[in-house]
């Protein structure tokens, strides 16, 4: 019989070899893709819940106190260009335009009021689920450096001389001036009211010159002088007293702190409870056991690693909480361009205005997860907790400009399957071996 005759054909000889080593090859198959799948997801890293494109950058974000929308303030060429309300699910709600050079905002449950300088220097409250404006109040010549509401009452801070603060309650589609809070002005003519707070039925605010007052139904129920810049207020819960967070008054920075104030009816002078120096300037604070009386100041420090600092060692008496504070922006430095700090008092989250959202424990400070990303400029946790939005640019100096919206308490895959490393390097030694023994049959076959 000629070679020709005996000779196997190639695709025989190969289906006997998938006919004896199926099993084998099933495996080895099964190892490949099983492998392919558990590192792909390892890189994955912590991926946001949802996302939302916007037409400009996003310079500030906020939550209302209900969570129900999340103002997103969009800014082009050091213009603000509009204020647009999203979703919980991040679906786009309204849109105001704005177009001018200066603005602040605040949000209570049912309303959202903004104050613009300059043409128009105004100050306009509209509606917070449709966005349809209900109340407007001329501004001539001066800012509002600060702005502040809580269910019916709205305090704001104008820049004047002397500078002072307003306080409006809401009366049917509108709001009535209720009182007026004058602060005095610096040696040099110069002073801002910075820190201003308002919440059951108190209204808060603070100066560069160390003075707080505090209003509660039109009538003076706090004057005090604190040692610091009133850079951070949160009024307690019941108006029964104040906490008041800044940098010393010669403006350094390098030392801040923290003095707690209490609030009694017929006794506006303020008896002062404690006092918290830190080595940093405290843009927002945290009191989140009160049953232990356990405080925590998180700071931010001028110079040098790290950005954060947690100070868990501050005693407070029984019974005082907070909420986290807005935070300073011009006091943050270049490697962290926003910083929110969860509800719950758990984690603190950090965007850089190079490449990184992170998320830290606001316990030790210890590193939770990070997410890529540039130009980030603005975040905002949910009043919930466990969740914040952030708004970023997802290529360096290009658009799209985006709002991220992560989900805290939810495991970051990448360290899920990080455990699973010694598994995902096993099956890679396996499918190794598989594939040799596939071949040594073959060549065997």
């Amino acid at each position: 019989m000629s070679e020709k005759a005996t000779r196997p054909r190639a695709g025989a000889q190969g289906g006997g070899l998938l006919r004896r080593h199926w099993r084998v090859l099933a495996v080895t198959l099964l190892l490949m893709v099983a492998t392919s799948l558990l590192a792909a997801l390892a890189d994955r890293g912590h991926d946001p819940e949802w996302r939302r494109e916007l037409p400009d950058e996003v310079s500030a974000l906020s939550f209302t106190p209900d969570g129900e929308r999340l103002l997103a303030l969009q800014t082009r060429n050091g213009s603000f260009t509009a204020l647009t309300a999203l979703t919980p699910r991040g679906e786009r709600a309204w849109t105001v335009p704005l177009n001018v050079s200066y603005v602040k905002f605040a949000a209570a449950n049912e309303a959202v009021a903004v104050a613009t300088a300059p043409s128009p220097a105004n100050l306009t409250v509209y509606d917070a689920l449709t966005g349809r404006p209900f109340w407007y109040a001329p501004i001539p010549r001066v800012f509002v450096t600060s702005l502040a509401m809580d269910g019916d009452l709205l305090a704001v801070a104008l820049q004047t001389t002397p500078p002072g603060v307003q306080v409006f309650t809401r009366e049917g589609d509108g709001f009535l001036l209720q009182a007026e809070l004058p602060f005095p002005s610096g040696p040099d003519g110069t002073n801002q009211v910075r820190g201003l707070d308002v919440r059951d039925g108190t209204v808060a605010a603070g100066d560069d010159l160390g003075n707080v007052k505090a209003l509660r139904g039109g009538a003076l129920v706090l004057e005090a002088r604190v040692p610091y810049q009133a850079l951070a207020l949160e009024v307690q819960p019941g108006g029964a007293g104040l906490l008041v967070g800044g940098r010393s008054l010669d403006g350094s920075g390098f030392t801040g702190g923290v003095q707690a104030l209490r609030i009694t009816p017929g006794d506006p002078l303020g008896e002062v409870e404690w006092t918290a120096p830190v080595p940093g300037t405290v843009t927002f604070l945290d009191v989140s056991h009160p049953e232990t009386g356990t405080a925590r100041a998180v700071a931010l420090v001028d110079a040098g690693p790290p950005i954060l600092r947690g100070f868990p060692d501050l005693q407070v008496p029984q019974g005082w909480s907070t909420r986290a504070t807005r935070v300073i922006s011009d006091l943050l430095p270049n490697r962290a361009a926003a910083l929110a700090l969860d509800p719950k008092g758990e984690t603190v989250a950090y965007v850089t205005a190079g490449d990184e959202v992170t998320v830290l424990s606001a316990a030790g400070g210890e590193e939770q997860w990070t997410y890529r990303a540039f130009g980030g400029t603005s975040l905002s946790y949910h009043p919930e907790g466990g969740a914040f939005a952030t708004g970023v640019r997802l290529l360096p100096d290009l658009p799209p400009n985006v709002v991220l919206y992560f989900d805290v308490e939810e495991e970051p895959l990448s360290r899920d399957l990080s455990r699973l490393l010694p598994l995902v390097l096993a099956l890679e030694a396996l499918v190794g071996l598989g594939v040799l023994g596939v071949r040594a049959l073959g060549r065997s076959g």
